[in-house]
């Protein structure tokens, strides 16, 4: 496991890359307990994006163990969190594959639709 600290505009993020299966329960734990808000921002690509968010999951799921850790799928399914981000229907698909319905995911595609109108 590796722990950054980024700045990502005026803010200072920390990012833990968890690289082992015995280490996601603990530091989901702490991620959760740390949440302010009940907004994730989610990216579920194989590649990174630049986003603003202070909290967020980014999910390599061509990397990812097969299947995913429990405590992962919770997470992930978890209806009192929404999670934000580049949310493609392919991305739903593969997480659907290994069994998680993320039911609060929202494409920021769609948000931004939304509030252009």
């Amino acid at each position: 496991m590796s722990t950054y600290n980024i700045r990502i505009s005026n803010a200072m993020v920390k990012v833990d890359m968890v690289d082992h299966p015995g280490l996601l329960d603990v530091k989901l734990s702490e991620f959760r307990k740390s949440l302010q808000r009940r907004v994730v921002g989610i990216n579920a690509g194989s590649y990174i994006n630049s986003f603003s968010y202070q909290q967020m999951v980014m999910i390599d799921l061509h990397r990812m163990a097969n299947p995913l850790p429990e405590s992962f799928r919770n997470f992930l399914t978890d209806e009192t969190i929404c999670f934000v981000g580049l949310i493609s229907s392919e991305h739903l698909t593969r997480l659907q594959n290994r069994g998680v319905e993320c039911k609060t995911g929202v494409d920021v595609g769609y948000l931004v639709t939304w509030f252009r109108r």
